[in-house]
């Protein structure tokens, strides 16, 4: 398994919220990869350190060249620049168990 992992930290909420119908079809592409979104948006409590993410982005991909296929489509960088027009975006891969 392969997981990528997206925080936005919001900048500007009324702009976020009118892009979340235009990203969240274009994550939901990540389901022709095999992938399952996990996670998008909820409750986050942190629970050991300061780290206080407000809005995450969980994806499983059943495999390396799953998540790499999705990262190299137009679907991937939509998400990226649609998200980053009203959030501070940070991602991450990491392998699962």
């Amino acid at each position: 398994m392969m997981y990528y992992i997206m925080e936005a930290r919001v900048t500007d909420r009324d702009a976020y919220a009118a892009t979340v119908a235009q990203w969240l079809p274009r994550a939901r592409a990540a389901e022709q990869h095999g992938a399952r979104i996990k996670i998008a948006g909820g409750h986050v409590e942190t629970v050991v350190g300061d780290w206080k993410p407000k809005n995450l982005l969980v994806i499983e991909f059943p495999d390396e060249d799953a998540l790499a296929e999705w990262m190299g489509s137009g679907d991937h960088a939509e998400v990226v620049e649609l998200v980053g027009q009203s959030a501070d975006v940070r991602a991450v891969t990491v392998a699962g168990l």
